[in-house]
């Protein structure tokens, strides 16, 4: 059971990919002062949580409320991680922040889609439905407390990486998902 619970845990940690969304988080919040970055980490890993959960418990039962079968939704979900691992791997991640205020930003586009978006709500659903829901959930809220913890510490995480680690992580990152992604669809495809 451990190593699932490992292998469930490094599978959300690649595909949520907070290291290279530490980046996106600092440009955001670059002039505010640590308390205000810490009442943000806190309304983001909150979202994040809940929606994780939301899919974690009842991904599978919107999945037969439209008649969606596991092997189509591998290999749907599969064809989307590997367009982001591909989008990774290539440095293609352009995300426009516009104008959006600084109450929203914890929930859009953080919290959704850069953190929790299709990658990870694929993922969660396909987990839930190998291993059961103990194991995906336990792999959940190790990473959501990894999040905590990196956007907490998001100033010192990118001073030891710097722009050009943070990058490197993200592109290796990218291969990860890349190879998850191959493998949902070869699963979804047999199945």
């Amino acid at each position: 059971m451990i190593l699932e619970i490992i292998k469930a845990s490094v599978t959300l940690f690649v595909i949520l990919d907070i290291v290279g969304l530490i980046p996106i988080y600092l440009s955001f919040f670059k002039n505010e002062s640590k308390k205000i970055m810490d009442i943000y980490a806190h309304k983001t890993v909150l979202f994040s949580t809940v929606l994780l959960f939301v899919f974690l418990f009842f991904g599978s039962s919107l999945l037969n409320f439209f008649s969606i079968s596991l092997s189509n939704f591998k290999i749907a979900g599969g064809l989307i991680l590997l367009i982001i691992g591909i989008k990774f791997v290539l440095g293609l991640r352009v995300i426009s922040l516009g104008e959006r205020k600084k109450h929203s930003f914890a929930a859009v586009p953080f919290a959704t889609p850069l953190l929790v978006g299709p990658g990870t709500i694929t993922s969660v659903i396909i987990l839930v439905n190998t291993y059961g829901l103990f194991i995906p959930f336990i792999a959940a809220l190790i990473n959501m407390v990894i999040v905590w913890i990196f956007l907490k510490n998001s100033r010192v995480v990118y001073r030891v990486l710097g722009k050009q680690g943070s990058d490197v992580v993200t592109r290796v990152m990218g291969l990860l998902i890349t190879a998850i992604a191959v493998g949902f669809i070869r699963t979804g495809w047999s199945g």
